[in-house]
C-alpha cells in the first residue's frame, strides 16, 4: 500500500514538473522573466520532493537562465554547477554537453570568448561523440553566436570574411538538418537560433564588404524566424532589432531609427536582456549618426555601452575567472585560492605574534621570574606555527610543479600537432602532384580543343571541371561523306572518372578505326560495338562494388545526303533553327549500364545554319540561388538568349548564364556543352 502511494506521488511529481518546465519555458522567450524564475523555484521544490535528481539538475539549470538574465552571474554560474554534477554523478552525457554549452553562453556574456570557445568545443564533442545531432548543433549555434561577438571588435577584414564564410556554411548545414525533422517547441527555438546567427552573420558580411546582396540574404533569414517562432515576444523584438541592422546596411537609416524607437516604447511590457537592449542602442547610435543627429548619436552609443557592460563588471568578470578555475579543477584548491588562504593566515598569526608578545613584555616587567616559562611557551607556540607555514609553502610548490608538467607537457603536444600538420602538408603535395601528372597523362590521351573547329568550323566546347582531372571528353572522326563527333561524361567525376574516361577514348577510339559502314551511316552500330567492347574489357571487375558508365552522344553530318543522323545514351541534344528549339533524348541507359542495351538512329533534314547542342546531364545538378535545380525550362531561356549569337561568343555566354545562376553556391560535378552550327550544305 504503501509503495503503491509512493509510486503515485512520483507520478503525480513527473507530471506537475513537466507542465511547469514548459509553462517556464514559455514565459522566459515571451518576456515574462518573474513568472518563469518562480516557477523554476517550484520545479526545485517539486525535484527535491520526489527525490528526484534529473528533475533537480533540469530545474538548476532553468534557474541559472533567469540569474544570467538579470546580471548575477555568480548565482547562476553556481547552480549550472550544481546541475553539472548531478548530471555527471548520473552519467548523463547529452546533459554534461548542454551544461557544459550553458557555461559557455555565461562567460559568452561577460567577453571571456576565449574561455566560453573552449567550453563550446566541449560540448560539441561530447555530443558528437553520443551521436546526439541536436545538442551538437546548439552547441555550434552558441560557438558562432559569440564568434560573432568577438569579430564586431576585429579590424582585419579578410579574416573576418574568412569567419563569416564557415559561420554561414555552418548554419546552413544544421538548418536544413533541423529542418528535415518534425519541428517541436526545443527544435524551434533551436532552428530560429541557426536563423539569428545566419542573419547577423551576413548583416556584418554586408557591412564588411559593403554589398547590399548580402543584406537580402539577411532579411530572408528574419522573416524565417518571424515564420518559425509561433508566440514568443522576446523573439518577435529580436527579430525586428536584426530587421533595423538591415535597413541600416541598405542605407534606409530613417526607417530603422523608426523602428528602433518603437521598439524602445515596447521594452517597458516586453523586457529584454542586456545584450539585446546594447543592439538595440547601438542601431540607434549608427542610424543617428548617418542621419548627421552626432548628439543622439553619442547619447544612444553611452547606452549601448552602458547595457553591454551591465554583466561584464570587474566582479562578474572575476566570479566567472574563479568558476573556470574550479570547473577545471573540482576536488582541488585552486593555487590563487591557496596563495589567498596563505596570506591570509601569515597575517593572522603575524597580528597574534604581536599582540602575544606585548603581552608577555608587560608581565616580564611584572613577573621577572614568572616570565621565562611563558618565553618557553611562546617560542614553542611560535615553532608550531612555523611548521604549518612550512606546509603550507610545500603545497604551493607542489601545486607550481604540477602546472609545470601541464605545461611541458602541452609543449610537447603542441609539437606533435606541428608535425602531424606537416606530414599532412607533405603528403596534400604528393597528392596534388600525382593528380597534375595524371591531367597531363589524360591531357595527351583526349582529342585536343582545336580539333573540333579542324572539323568543324562553327563551333565551340565548353568544359566546366570542379576537379584539375575531368571525366568527359570528346572525339572528332571523318570518313568519306561523313564527319562525326563523339561527346561523353563518365558518371564519376575527379580521379576515378578520369582513368574510366580514359578507357572509354581508347574503347571508341578502336571502333571508329575498325568501323566500315555498309549502307547508312549508324551512330547506333558505333555505340553497340564500344559498349561490347567495353563491357569484354570489364569483365573480370563486373559483380564488385564498381559501378561506373558513360553518358555519351554520336552526331554524324552525311554531307552527301544533306542529313544529321545521331544516336545518344543517357544525354540530351537541342537543335535550334534561329526561331525554333526542339530536343531530343535517345535511349535512357548509360554505356556499360547493360549489355542488352538497344541503340537507334535518328535522322533528320536540317537547314543550313541550324544550331545543334550536345549537353551532358552535369547541368541538371547544379543547384542556383534559390535553391532550384537547373531544368530544361532553364536550358530552352539559356539557348534562346545565345543561339542567334557567333559560336565564338557562345561558349562566353553560356559560362555567364551559369555563373549568374550557381551565384555563391559552389559547382557540382563536371558540365561539359558542345555547340556545332551546321555549315555543310
Amino acid at each position: 500500500m504503501c509503495a503503491a502511494g509512493v509510486d503515485a506521488q512520483t507520478g503525480a511529481g513527473k507530471i506537475n514538473f513537466d507542465a511547469n518546465y514548459q509553462a517556464a519555458y514559455r514565459d522566459y522567450y515571451s518576456g515574462n522573466f518573474e513568472s518563469a524564475y518562480r516557477r523554476a523555484q517550484i520545479m526545485i521544490e517539486e525535484a527535491n520532493r520526489t527525490g528526484d535528481q534529473r528533475y533537480l539538475a533540469a530545474a538548476y539549470t532553468f534557474a541559472s537562465l533567469y540569474s544570467d538574465h538579470t546580471g548575477h552571474v555568480d548565482e547562476s554560474l553556481e547552480n549550472l554547477y550544481k546541475a553539472l554534477n548531478i548530471y555527471k554523478e548520473l552519467g548523463d552525457t547529452v546533459r554534461i554537453a548542454s551544461t557544459y554549452r550553458y557555461i559557455g553562453d555565461a562567460l559568452g556574456e561577460l567577453r571571456m570568448y576565449q574561455n566560453a570557445t573552449d567550453l563550446f568545443y566541449r560540448s560539441i564533442k561530447i555530443a558528437g561523440d553520443c551521436n546526439n545531432f541536436y545538442e551538437e548543433s546548439r552547441g555550434y549555434n552558441s560557438l558562432c553566436k559569440y564568434t560573432l561577438r568577438d569579430l564586431e571588435t576585429e579590424s582585419d577584414s579578410t579574416f573576418i570574411s574568412k569567419k563569416l564564410k564557415n559561420i554561414i556554411q555552418k548554419m546552413e548545414f544544421f538548418s536544413n538538418a533541423i529542418l528535415s525533422d518534425s519541428i517541436d517547441y526545443l527544435h524551434r527555438q533551436n532552428i530560429i537560433n541557426c536563423f539569428m546567427n545566419l542573419a547577423s552573420a551576413y548583416i556584418l558580411k554586408s557591412r564588411i564588404e559593403n554589398n547590399t546582396v548580402y543584406a537580402d540574404s539577411a532579411q530572408k533569414y528574419v522573416e524565417r524566424i518571424r515564420k518559425t517562432m509561433g508566440f514568443q515576444g522576446m523573439t518577435l523584438m529580436r527579430s525586428y532589432i536584426l530587421e533595423a541592422g538591415v535597413m541600416i546596411v541598405k542605407n534606409n537609416d530613417r526607417d530603422a531609427l523608426f523602428r528602433m524607437k518603437e521598439i524602445e516604447k515596447l521594452t517597458a511590457t516586453l523586457p529584454l536582456t542586456n545584450s539585446d537592449l546594447g543592439d538595440l542602442y547601438n542601431n540607434l547610435s549608427m542610424a543617428s549618426q548617418k542621419l548627421g543627429n552626432l548628439s543622439d548619436a553619442i547619447f544612444y552609443k553611452q547606452k549601448s555601452i552602458e547595457y553591454q557592460s551591465h554583466t561584464v563588471n570587474e566582479y562578474n568578470v572575476l566570479t566567472g575567472f574563479e568558476f573556470q578555475a574550479k570547473l577545471m579543477s573540482d576536488n582541488e584548491i585552486s593555487i590563487l585560492q591557496l596563495e589567498k588562504e596563505l596570506v591570509e593566515y601569515a597575517n593572522n598569526q603575524r597580528l597574534l605574534n604581536v599582540r602575544l608578545i606585548s603581552f608577555w613584555v608587560f608581565i616580564v616587567l611584572l613577573v621577572l621570574l614568572g616570565a621565562l616559562p611563558v618565553l618557553y611557551l611562546f617560542l614553542r607556540h611560535n615553532k608550531t606555527l612555523t611548521r604549518k607555514l612550512n606546509i603550507l609553502y610545500g603545497k604551493l610548490e607542489k601545486h607550481n610543479r604540477k602546472l609545470l608538467e601541464q605545461q611541458n607537457e602541452l609543449a610537447a603536444q603542441n609539437e606533435m600537432i606541428q608535425q602531424q600538420r606537416d606530414n599532412v602538408d607533405r603528403i596534400n603535395k604528393e597528392i596534388m602532384s600525382s593528380i597534375t601528372y595524371a591531367q597531363r597523362i589524360q591531357t595527351a590521351a583526349y582529342s585536343r580543343d582545336e580539333d573540333i573547329p579542324s572539323v568543324f568550323p562553327s563551333s565551340f566546347l565548353l568544359i566546366r571541371s570542379d576537379s584539375l582531372v575531368s571525366g568527359s571528353f570528346h572525339l572528332t572522326y571523318q570518313y568519306a561523306g561523313v564527319k562525326l563527333l563523339a561527346a561523353a561524361t563518365c558518371s564519376r567525376n575527379g580521379v576515378p572518372g578520369s582513368f574510366f574516361a580514359m578507357l572509354g577514348v581508347a574503347t571508341l577510339k578502336e571502333v571508329l578505326v575498325h568501323y566500315h559502314p555498309e549502307g547508312m551511316f549508324s551512330p547506333a552500330d558505333i555505340l553497340t560495338n564500344t559498349e561490347f567492347n567495353l563491357n569484354q574489357t570489364l569483365s573480370n571487375i563486373k559483380g564488385t562494388e564498381l559501378k561506373e558508365n558513360i553518358d555519351i552522344s554520336i552526331v554524324a553530318f552525311d554531307t552527301d545526303n544533306k542529313k544529321l543522323i545521331f544516336s545518344t545514351a543517357n544525354q540530351s541534344i537541342y537543335l535550334f533553327d534561329g526561331i525554333n528549339l526542339k530536343g531530343y533524348f535517345g535511349s535512357k541507359l548509360s554505356l556499360g549500364y547493360s549489355i542488352n542495351n538497344v541503340y537507334n538512329d535518328q535522322v533528320l533534314n536540317i537547314a543550313n545554319g541550324t544550331m545543334i547542342y550536345i549537353i551532358n546531364n552535369g547541368i541538371y545538378q547544379q543547384v542556383g540561388v534559390n535553391d532550384e535545380l537547373f531544368n530544361d525550362q532553364q536550358i530552352s531561356v539559356m539557348i534562346k538568349i545565345i543561339g542567334n549569337l557567333p559560336c565564338a561568343q557562345q561558349q562566353n555566354a553560356i559560362n555567364e548564364f551559369i555563373n549568374e545562376w550557381l551565384g555563391d553556391n559552389n559547382q557540382v560535378g563536371d558540365i561539359a556543352i558542345i555547340g556545332v552550327r551546321n555549315t555543310f550544305w
